[in-house]
């Protein structure tokens, strides 16, 4: 039988359970059908934002082939090829095939001159309709249609070569600087599609795994079970105009919107159902938690003595997660220690190799300065004082001591020609005169013997700081010397050119080339210095280089 403490446990209960069943029903309704509505739109938002990304993808895709193929046309190499007129060959086929090298889907590679024939070609045949249609193309930059070749999808992009070496910049200035201009060759280049594919593809696992269409010169790229669909051709039709936005039909979902500067348009599908998924298992997920809470809050209720124990939990739970903090940080600070102990040692042999090479340096100057110097000093200073005797005898005639002043004359130009190298050596004079275009060039008849070609193309360059235009010097004088002293190279290609207020310069040769060390340049002071003085002048430096395939110095610097 219940006592009336019993009856009054029960009715508190369930005035408790009734309470917070009202509660939690009216917050679930009031939450949950907005959330349903907002996940819906946010659904909508996402399916937006996948389709624009995968819009950039393509996008960066495109620009990334052009790229690519403006970079191999702008290459020294590739315009020495057409310079030579010489037909397709062993050698230029070689240097088309490391260009291709630059990406790891680029099927094929050809250079065509201006009169239609093919120079050069690596990689899988190109169609000759294809390429006679790349090369009656009256724009500068042709971006073929999709087609299949041996059971791969491939698009050819190609772009003109002027005879212009010296351009502003890479893209849309480029191809405005290329209307005009006497084009001298083309470059073609065979692209092959699985990376495109690949982003047009559902992704596996993603929240919205939509399938992709792209539109491109009159035919498509992706999935086309959609396109009896009105609303799948409405939306085509809009993306192709450069609009964006959703249609939907009675099962499906498209999102459409323009790829910017290709003509392309794209459109994402996907099921109304596999869109509304992810927001419907929320909703239901929403509706258990608040089942799960108010079971919750009523043992919470009846246990009474729990919270203590909960907070002191919580407590202990924030101190672990702050001790863990401290001593991730602390590992955090080790780490940084030992980066700038380790970059203060590289830093100290850096110096210490420098002094070296200082010392060495003046030491070499103190020599040669006695040895032929000196010496040519002293032949001289005995030569006019024994000819100055003989004549005060009167052993010596007029028309033998003009003799001894000729040579004279003769030693002290031979010795002025040594000192004015060795000032040349120290500091150019006509870096300050002639600019620094014109030094370099002077540098490159410099280091030209019997065995070794340099080809310069400097373009003239506006007023740079002194330490800027010494730093190139400098770079392009180290670079020299140790393709005479170590690559046994015979043609080395130059190029000093100013692009969006950035100094590029390319030094390339064909010699036997090297390995770069896994961590830095150790061992190699003279790369070294070269990092050290671009990045004295806030600029960068890039080695390409392998044994057998030369070696390529790209050096950056801000004007």
């Amino acid at each position: 039988m219940y006592t009336q403490t019993d009856l009054l446990r029960w009715r508190l209960n369930s005035y408790a359970a009734l309470s917070f069943l009202v509660l939690l029903l009216c917050g679930a309704l009031m939450m949950g059908i907005p959330l349903r509505e907002g996940g819906e739109n946010s659904a909508r938002q996402l399916l937006t934002v996948l389709t624009t990304s995968r819009v950039q993808s393509v996008a960066g895709w495109a620009d990334h082939s052009l790229s690519v193929v403006w970079h191999i046309a702008l290459r020294p190499g590739v315009r020495a090829l057409l310079e030579q007129g010489e037909g397709e060959n062993d050698k230029s086929n070689a240097l088309l095939a490391a260009s291709m090298g630059i990406t790891g889907d680029t099927a094929a590679l050809s250079l065509y001159n201006g009169m239609g024939r093919r120079v050069a070609h690596s990689g899988v045949h190109i169609p000759d309709a294809l390429c006679e249609e790349a090369l009656r193309s009256d724009h500068p930059v042709f971006v073929s249609a999709p087609f299949a070749l041996h059971s791969s999808r491939y698009m050819l992009f190609s772009v003109p070569i002027t005879a212009n070496a010296s351009h502003d910049a890479v893209g849309a200035p480029f191809v405005m600087s290329v209307k005009g201009a006497e084009i001298i060759g083309r470059v073609l280049l065979l692209r092959d599609l699985s990376a495109l594919e690949k982003i047009l593809a559902p992704t596996m696992g993603a929240i919205v795994p939509a399938s992709c269409v792209l539109f491109m010169n009159d035919s498509m790229l992706g999935t086309t079970q959609y396109k009896a669909d009105k609303a799948f051709q409405e939306g085509s039709q809009r993306a192709l105009r450069g609009e964006r936005g959703i249609v939907a039909s009675e099962d499906m979902v498209y999102c459409y919107a323009p790829v910017n500067t290709h003509g392309w348009g794209l459109v994402a599908a996907v099921p109304l159902s596999v869109l509304h998924a992810p927001v419907n298992r929320q909703f239901w997920t929403f509706m258990g938690a608040t089942v799960l809470v108010y079971i919750i809050c009523m043992a919470g209720f009846i246990f009474l003595s729990r919270p203590l124990t909960g907070k002191i939990l919580m407590r202990a739970h924030e101190l672990e997660k702050e001790i863990d903090e401290r001593r991730n940080a602390q590992e955090e600070l080790e780490k940084a220690h030992a980066l700038l102990q380790e970059a203060y040692e590289q830093r100290r042999e850096l110096a210490g190799n420098i002094l070296a090479t200082l010392e060495q340096l003046r030491s070499e100057m103190a020599t040669e300065l006695h040895d032929n110097a000196g010496q040519q000093l002293t032949t001289l200073l005995l030569s006019l004082d024994y000819a100055q005797k003989r004549l005060q005898a009167g052993n010596l005639k007029p028309a033998a001591f003009f003799a001894v002043l000729d040579r004279a004359a003769k030693q002290v130009q031979a010795l002025q020609k040594d000192i004015r190298r060795m000032s040349h050596g120290l500091f150019p004079p006509a870096l300050n005169l002639a600019g620094l275009s014109h030094t370099i060039k002077q540098l490159c008849k410099d280091f030209e013997n019997g065995g070794l070609r340099i080809h310069c193309d400097a373009t003239p360059l506006p007023a740079t700081s002194e330490e800027t235009a010494l730093s190139l010097y400098r770079i392009t004088q180290e670079c020299l010397t140790n393709i005479v002293r170590h690559a046994a190279a015979t043609e080395v290609f130059i190029s000093l050119q100013l692009r969006e207020n950035i100094i590029y310069l390319t030094i390339e040769d064909n010699g036997r080339g090297f390995t770069l060390p896994a961590k830095g340049l150790v061992g190699h002071l003279g790369l070294r210095l070269i990092q050290e003085r671009a990045q004295y002048c806030n600029g960068t430096v890039t080695i390409e280089t392998a044994p057998g395939e030369g070696t390529l110095v790209l050096v950056e610097l801000p004007l």
